[in-house]
């Protein structure tokens, strides 16, 4: 969705950034054939059970990108090849420790900010 009031420059920008977008997609997708083989049946059997539901005209920030943590739970090892949803677990929880670790470093700067200020406030 273009906004109203945004120039030409901004409209190209985005308009850019939604092909390269769509061009990562369709390697995604290729890569998914092969380690979510059975992705495209379930796909197909979603489809078919509410038409309705597949858009034509979408946005290629609005694709699900179907992750093995996606599919139904029962379904995720039958699915996938061996180790997959283990591997997204892994990567899941390695992007957690990094997150913490930033905000761990972002709050002892500010700590050491705090103190710096004191000091130059109080001598």
């Amino acid at each position: 969705m273009v906004k109203s009031g945004s120039t030409t420059y901004q409209e190209a920008s985005l308009a850019e950034q939604r092909n390269v977008l769509y061009t990562r997609l369709q390697y995604w997708e290729e890569l998914q054939s092969i380690y979510i083989p059975g992705l495209l049946q379930l796909q197909a059997d979603l489809a078919a059970g509410s038409p309705q539901a597949v858009v034509l005209s979408i946005q290629p920030e609005d694709v699900e990108l179907w992750l093995s943590s996606n599919l139904p739970p029962g379904r995720q090892h039958a699915m996938c090849i061996e180790g997959l949803p283990e591997m997204e677990n892994k990567l899941w929880t390695a992007q957690c420790y990094d997150g913490l670790e930033g905000v761990w470093h972002l709050l002892s700067v500010k700590a050491c900010m705090v103190m710096v200020y004191f000091k130059n406030k109080n001598v």
